[in-house]
């Protein structure tokens, strides 16, 4: 039976020094972390803190660059197994997507493009990091900048075939999922329905911004209602095993961030109740009202 750990928080460096953030931890069933935050020996007792409550904790990198093709980062991965040993790491996931081009950082997460010379050089990274890990691997759909024009798939199309190709698993971005649906104007819910959903098994939820008519993902914001009603659509479809509430800039306050992890937890349960997986317009609405 697949386990179910329920709702979390992304604890980012700024909440591990807050007062109160072991009574925080002692309230979550599970927790995230962005492992560079925590490297050379950063907030050792923090991460100490976190093995002793035994609470389960994905680390979700942001600096492995799948995508680059010929290029495995050993030396980031190790750093980045050293923080899973330090905590009760049950899932490890990073972005579908670049952030160093020969050598040379980029600065953020770049949108790659869909060709099968790309999905085997993701493939190959992919099948090294299981190789070297005992927790399954989880890849996440990014905010697109940009798409690279003639790419022999889409992305869904390429994302299905990395995850049927390698058997890792996703978290599915419902911010970045709509996100790229306003600012490249196609339906999010049908983008839900062509991912193969028996792959994916965890969720992120996070607010973004609006500038000159585009937005940005920028984790700053609370969440907006269309992100909460994809979450409803996807919850009546497929129950992920976690969901992550991510927030890592204008952090609120420790009872503003539990609300937002309460109204997940309240769509969960409706999406659970009989008849309501017939329903998912009821869902939806149901959503809009906690």
């Amino acid at each position: 039976m697949v386990k179910q750990y329920g709702v979390g928080l992304e604890l980012p460096f700024e909440i591990a020094q807050r007062d109160g953030v072991v009574d925080l931890v002692g309230q979550l069933p599970i927790v995230e972390l962005i492992p560079e935050s925590f490297f050379f020996g950063k907030k050792d007792e923090f991460l100490e803190m976190l093995k002793k409550s035994e609470v389960p904790v994905v680390i979700h990198s942001v600096e492995m660059s799948i995508g680059s093709s010929g290029e495995f980062h050993q030396k980031h991965f190790n750093q980045i197994k050293q923080v899973m040993d330090q905590v009760n790491t049950v899932f490890y996931s990073d972005h579908l997507c670049f952030t160093k081009f020969d050598g040379i950082e980029i600065g953020q997460l770049t949108t790659l493009p869909w060709t099968k010379q790309i999905m085997d050089g993701v493939c190959d990274n992919i099948s090294k990091i299981q190789d070297q890990t005992q927790v399954p691997f989880l890849i996440e759909n990014i905010t697109n900048r940009f798409v690279v024009p003639d790419s022999a798939y889409s992305e869904t199309e390429f994302i299905n075939r990395i995850l049927e190709k390698t058997g890792c698993k996703m978290i599915m971005d419902l911010a970045n999922t709509y996100i790229n649906s306003v600012n490249f104007g196609f339906d999010p819910y049908k983008w839900i329905d062509e991912i193969n959903l028996d792959f994916v098994e965890g969720v992120h939820l996070a607010g973004g911004d609006e500038e000159d008519g585009v937005l940005y993902d920028s984790h700053g914001s609370n969440i907006p209602a269309p992100v909460w009603d994809l979450y409803a659509y996807l919850a009546a479809k497929k129950t992920p095993q976690f969901t992550i509430v991510e927030r890592d800039q204008n952090i609120p306050t420790f009872e503003e961030l539990m609300h937002e992890v309460k109204v997940a937890n309240g769509i969960l349960e409706k999406s659970a109740m009989p008849g309501l997986s017939e329903s998912i317009g009821q869902v939806r609405r149901e959503a809009r009202s906690l």
